[in-house]
């Protein structure tokens, strides 16, 4: 429950934000955000027992980097639950936020270890020719590989063709497009590709002939772009832009092997997964969780070459980047590993690599392969393989982050749950400078995970929220608004009627009829408003993007509903069929990672929602 704001107080100062800073998603002033977070910081530090007086005088100092390196030793540690919550609440508000100056340039730091794992990825592979093509050293080693190599081959199945691939443009950018990336604005664009795609450039525009056509025949060759965004205070996440065509094709592969792991158990678009199965290890042992440090930055090309069929080898590499340059930095270097992230099927080579390693060991060993699951790097297994999986991960060239990974004592985090003894204690990180969306979701996440702030915390925090921002509703639909109990604020009742007609071309328009059938003068409902993110309309005329983008947001060749296709069929015309080739569902701009800042292309609107009973 959240605390309403009393009137009376009139203990808790304003802050000049209160003023000047009326919208939702701005940020505030550094000083404003950080005369919060330290606030918090000392709320959160005199609660954390033990580890009080250690924090407080950190946080009294003003010494941030002290506080980003502040480990927990939970195999040895005494404090209670509601004591590790509230130093780790502390932590969280400044380990990940790429706000504050520690003395390093996060940036710098990303680009070296960018290079080292370039290095470290030289030298799997050196290795790998020098034994003869092979990583194995031992007999029980070509068992584990063996195994792996099964397992992986059986979830592959046959190389697909590219017309059965669900091809189509992500969210980013691309190496020639980086600043408008919505559909229209890459359509617009002439094609790109890398050079290991350009020789099988003839049957991928085959697949989106009008492009091919409206572009004149023009493709530009293009290099991967380094690119670093943030990660923490410490160091920043380097990835790597590509091409615009070897992007629109890795999007494809990338859906068919989550599609492919999917069918063997593995659901990539789940992570729920992994963190049920984090929360079972952290009550009785019997799993452990393995985080990986630069995972994929450190995939080999030989990695590849000894686990993955030779036909899915030379399938994926026509679709890389091989060569990428920063022209800041100034280099240019050819990739010794196979991909990295920005390449549209990374997180799904990367899981399927480790699966199948982890899956190797589990046999050789004669543990359970159904208490192993994978997320990205991100890896669940027995408790008693963790040893032996640690070793044959290390044999291929990666690198276990050993301060993240726990196969004993009563703590484990996998897929952003983290549960001691079975209780989840995972903090709101703060990931930047505050704005009210991220104070909003803070103070919602103590609502409903960790109950962190106390009534003081909460009263000071509300007492500081403007009157034209402060909005109250119920959990479910985000965090435009504060929660609250039902019973402290009532909501505007409203009654609809139901009527078959008005939903019939909505999406869920069959669950609106199971949910509401029988019920025959209406439903109860209570409105509330929310704060919502909107894109702008961007009005350039586009005229080849708007040419070929007619049919794009609105059809999908893949999953339309047999009551919606006769009506498509009767009105397409033969240069909409086409159209269809064009996957892209949305035509928002793009490359948003913070949800808490509105960055370009966005605003903020406040809307009213109905909540049904």
């Amino acid at each position: 429950m959240v605390f309403l704001p009393n009137p009376s107080t009139s203990s808790v100062d304003k802050i000049s934000h209160n003023r000047d800073r009326k919208k939702f998603f701005d940020l505030w002033t550094r000083h404003d955000s950080n005369e919060i977070i330290f606030y918090l910081g000392l709320s959160f530090a005199r609660r954390s027992g033990q580890h009080a007086e250690a924090l407080l005088g950190f946080i009294n100092a003003r010494d941030v980097g002290s506080l980003c390196n502040y480990n927990i030793d939970y195999d040895n540690d005494t404090s209670s639950i509601s004591e590790l919550i509230a130093v780790r609440s502390c932590l969280a508000l400044f380990q990940k936020n790429d706000d504050f100056d520690i003395g390093v340039n996060p940036e710098e730091v990303a680009v070296l270890k960018f290079i080292e794992c370039e290095a470290k990825c030289k030298e799997t592979n050196e290795e790998y020719f020098a034994r003869g093509h092979r990583f194995a050293i031992t007999d029980s080693d070509e068992c584990v590989l063996f195994y792996a190599r099964r397992k992986i081959a059986d979830i592959l199945g046959e190389v697909p063709s590219l017309s059965s691939l669900k091809l189509g443009f992500g969210p980013g950018a691309s190496s020639t497009v980086k600043i408008k990336t919505t559909a229209r604005h890459k359509l617009q664009s002439v094609p790109s590709c890398s050079g290991e795609l350009f020789p099988h450039l003839q049957s991928v525009m085959g697949e989106v002939p009008i492009w091919q056509f409206l572009s004149k025949g023009k493709v530009n060759i293009s290099t991967g772009i380094l690119q670093i965004v943030p990660k923490n205070a410490k160091t920043g996440r380097p990835i790597i832009i590509e091409p615009l065509l070897n992007t629109f094709v890795q999007k494809g592969i990338g859906s068919f092997l989550k599609d492919r792991l999917a069918a063997h158990n593995v659901d990539l678009r789940n992570q729920t997964i992994n963190r049920e199965m984090a929360r079972r290890g952290s009550r009785d042992g019997s799993l452990a969780t393995i985080d990986m440090s630069s995972a994929s930055d450190l995939i080999a090309f030989s990695v590849l070459l000894d686990l993955l069929p030779t036909c899915w080898v030379d399938f994926l590499a026509k679709y890389r980047t091989g060569v990428v340059q920063s022209e800041k930095y100034d280099f240019k270097l050819k990739l010794n590993k196979f991909s990295s992230m920005g390449n549209g099927f990374t997180f799904e080579l990367e899981s399927l690599i480790f699966y199948g390693i982890a899956y190797g060991v589990a046999v050789s060993l004669g543990c359970s392969t159904s208490d192993i699951n994978v997320f990205g790097d991100d890896i669940i297994c027995p408790s008693n393989m963790y040893d032996k999986l640690v070793e044959y991960l290390e044999l291929l060239g990666f690198e276990v982050n050993t301060k993240k990974s726990y196969s004993s004592g009563p703590f484990r985090e996998s897929c952003g749950g983290d549960y001691y003894c079975g209780t989840n204690i995972r903090p709101f990180y703060v990931k930047g400078r505050l704005t009210w969306a991220r104070l909003f979701a803070l103070m919602n996440h103590s609502c409903r995970e960790t109950g962190v702030l106390t009534d003081e915390d909460m009263l000071h925090l509300l007492n500081l929220i403007p009157k034209s921002i402060l909005l109250f509703g119920p959990d479910g639909y985000g965090d435009g608004h504060l929660l609250l109990d039902n019973s402290s604020v009532p909501y505007r009742p409203v009654l609809k009627r139901v009527n078959e007609d008005r939903f019939w071309f909505t999406p869920n328009r069959e669950n609106w009829l199971i949910q509401f059938s029988g019920v025959e003068r209406g439903w109860s409902t209570h409105s509330f408003k929310t704060w919502i993110k909107t894109p702008l309309v961007d009005k350039t005329p586009l005229p080849i993007g708007d040419d070929l983008f007619s049919a794009y947001s609105i059809y999908d060749r893949y999953g339309i509903r047999d009551d919606i296709q006769d009506i498509i069929d009767d009105y397409l015309t033969d240069r909409d069929r086409n159209h269809l080739h064009f996957l892209a569902k949305s035509d928002a701009p793009s490359r948003d990672n913070d949800p808490y800042v509105i960055r370009g292309g966005w605003k903020g609107k406040r809307i009213r929602v109905l909540h049904f009973l």
